[in-house]
């Protein structure tokens, strides 16, 4: 029996998802806790998992907000607008430092983490303990593959040689246009707007992790490339687990870290969570399908 912690963003298809992952891995016989904020945490003990609670930044950000009504006349006066940014720096410095997930994970003393993908903080801290990860999604393949069209577009995978420099053009595109907008948000005006605000758990701002990595001496450039999908960047050294089967993506040889894992449907989910009328409007059509025939429903969120 493994011990499992599974660490979320909250967000509601990463978190249904991960009921049901979880459910199967309990049903295994494995031992599963969860590492959550305070909120989310109340929804995954109602469930029947054990939910430890990420603490919250709320302090370091209610002190964010006072400094504004500290120094009100900061844009007229040099003295309260250094003072200003001397203290907004030394917040930013303690966001960071609020961010604990090393002491929360050492203490439950896992065999696997599973972190969602987009939690970038947490497998930032996670990297350096030694302890196998594995990075769930639920969207299909998020690595660049020539052969294959960008996620977010219309494009279908291309089978003549014009169709496959077109979508490689497309790839440049994004690469190119992601890069300009990355190196604007680190050194252009609006990097030191960015200096002067928190690092959130949650952030998916590339120049915001740059200085968390710095912290944990988690090497960002080597580990990730901005060359793939999914946005701020992929990480190219850690397995990632697919919640969708492979027959549904486009047809591709898998990148080597990429690992389909079958949908994860939770079964067990209350009807309470989907609306009345909509759960009315499901039925009528549902009924209204006298074939026979299977139905298939592919949700893409």
């Amino acid at each position: 029996m493994a011990r499992i912690v599974y660490i979320t963003n909250g967000m509601a298809s990463t978190l249904n998802s991960g009921f049901e992952m979880c459910r199967r891995l309990v049903d295994a016989g494995h031992e599963v806790v969860w590492l959550a904020s305070e909120s989310v945490c109340e929804r995954i003990q109602q469930r029947g998992f054990e939910c430890r609670e990420i603490p919250d930044q709320n302090p370091v950000l209610a002190r964010f907000r006072e400094t504004n009504q500290r120094y009100p006349h900061r844009k007229r006066n040099p003295l309260q607008l250094w003072l200003w940014i001397a203290e907004r720096r030394q917040l930013r410095r303690e966001s960071i430092a609020a961010i604990d997930f090393d002491s929360l994970i050492r203490d439950l003393q896992p065999d696997l983490l599973l972190i969602d993908y987009e939690m970038h903080t947490a497998i930032i801290s996670a990297s350096k303990l030694q302890i196998p990860i594995l990075l769930p999604i639920v969207w299909y393949s998020i690595f660049y593959d020539a052969d294959l069209p960008p996620l977010n577009t219309s494009r279908q995978p291309p089978v003549s040689p014009a169709q496959r420099l077109a979508n490689r053009i497309r790839w440049a595109g994004i690469f190119a246009m992601r890069f300009a907008r990355q190196s604007i948000n680190r050194r252009g005006p609006a990097a030191i707007k960015h200096a002067m605000q928190p690092v959130r758990l949650q952030t998916n701002r590339r120049h915001d992790l740059f200085p968390f990595a710095r912290q944990h001496e988690y090497p960002l450039l080597r580990e990730t490339s901005i060359c793939h999908w999914i946005e701020p960047h992929a990480y190219l050294n850690l397995p990632v687990l697919c919640y969708n089967i492979r027959e549904m993506d486009f047809p591709h040889s898998p990148h080597t870290n990429l690992h389909y894992a079958g949908p994860m449907i939770d079964r067990q989910r209350p009807d309470e969570s989907v609306h009345p009328e909509s759960m009315q409007r499901w039925r009528e059509f549902h009924s209204s399908q006298s074939s026979g025939c299977p139905l298939v429903y592919a949700s893409l969120g």
